[in-house]
C-alpha cells in the first residue's frame, strides 16, 4: 500500500514538473502551450478539428466586436444628425413664422388659398409650445408666478390667466402686491365699460 501512493506521488511530481517546464517556456515565448494543448487534444476521436474551429471562433468573435463597434459609432453618428436636424428644422419654423408675422396672408386676395398645411403644422406647434409654457407657468410656486407675471405687459398678463386654471390663477393673485392687483382689477373692469 505504501508502495502505491510512492508510486502515485512519483507520477505527480513528474506531471507538476512537466506543467512547470511548459509554462516557463510558454512565458519565454518558446512555445505556446495553448495550441499545444489544443494539437494534443486532436489527436483525440471527435476532437480531431478542434484547433482549427477555436481559432475560427477566435476570428469571429473579433470580426463581430468590429462590426458592433462600428455600428454604435454609425447610430451615434445618426443620433447626431438627427438632433442637427431638429435643431435646423425648429429653426427654419421660427423663421417662417417670423416671416408670417410681418407678411401676413389675407384670406380674401386671390390666388391665396388661406394657410398652407405647413402654415396649420407651424401654426399647431407654436400653440403646442404656448400651451407647454403656460402649463409651466402654471405649475410653478405661486409667489415665483406671480413675480414673473407681475413684470409683464398688462395684455400678456390678461391672456396667461385666460389660458390657466381658475385655481391656479386665484393662487397666483393671492401672491401679488395688492396695489398691482387693485390696478390690473381696474384696468380689466376698464376694458369692459
Amino acid at each position: 500500500m505504501n508502495r502505491t501512493f510512492f508510486n502515485f506521488g512519483r507520477i505527480l511530481i513528474i506531471v507538476v514538473a512537466i506543467c512547470l517546464f511548459l509554462g516557463i517556456l510558454n512565458l519565454l515565448g518558446i512555445v505556446n502551450v495553448k495550441e499545444l494543448f489544443l494539437e494534443g487534444l486532436s489527436y483525440i476521436p471527435g476532437l480531431n478539428d478542434l484547433a482549427e474551429n477555436y481559432e475560427l471562433g477566435k476570428k469571429r468573435s473579433k470580426l463581430l466586436s468590429e462590426r458592433e463597434a462600428d455600428l454604435q459609432a454609425r447610430e451615434a453618428k445618426l443620433q447626431e444628425d438627427l438632433a442637427k436636424l431638429a435643431e435646423d428644422q425648429d429653426f427654419f419654423l421660427d423663421e417662417k413664422l417670423a416671416w408670417e408675422r410681418e407678411h401676413p396672408v389675407i384670406a380674401g386676395t386671390p390666388g391665396s388659398s388661406g394657410l398652407t398645411a405647413a402654415q396649420k403644422a407651424a401654426r399647431v406647434k407654436e400653440e403646442a409650445n404656448l400651451k407647454y409654457y403656460l402649463a409651466t407657468l402654471g405649475s410653478m410656486k405661486p409667489k415665483n408666478a406671480a413675480m414673473v407675471i407681475q413684470k409683464l405687459p398688462e395684455d400678456t398678463v390678461y391672456l396667461i390667466f385666460d389660458q390657466l386654471q381658475q385655481s391656479q390663477v386665484r393662487k397666483i393673485l393671492e401672491k401679488m402686491p395688492a396695489e398691482y392687483l387693485a390696478k390690473l382689477t381696474q384696468d380689466r373692469l376698464n376694458k369692459y365699460r
